[in-house]
């Protein structure tokens, strides 16, 4: 019998390669001001910039991530306080 598109070790799954992705986005921007500051001498200006695009641009994904994967609310018609 064939599992359903829902079944929970599918939706466990693209959970964490969404976890996963979150990493990389927070990485990524490190490494290439890592790369930046070698190449021209930066002073670790370019990873510093890294940081903070990292961290702005993952905080922002994984808030993203998160809401899609928040289940609906028990009773859609009923007003939010």
């Amino acid at each position: 019998m064939a599992e359903s598109p829902d079944s929970k070790p599918d939706r466990d799954f693209g959970k964490w390669v969404a976890l996963a992705g979150a990493g990389f986005v927070i990485f990524a921007p490190i490494v290439i001001g890592s790369i930046l500051d070698r190449q021209f001498g930066w002073q670790n200006w370019g990873t510093l910039g890294g940081v903070v695009l990292g961290f702005v641009a993952g905080l922002s994904y994984l808030i993203t991530v998160l809401k899609r994967f928040q289940g609906p609310p028990d009773n859609p018609n009923r007003e939010s306080p």
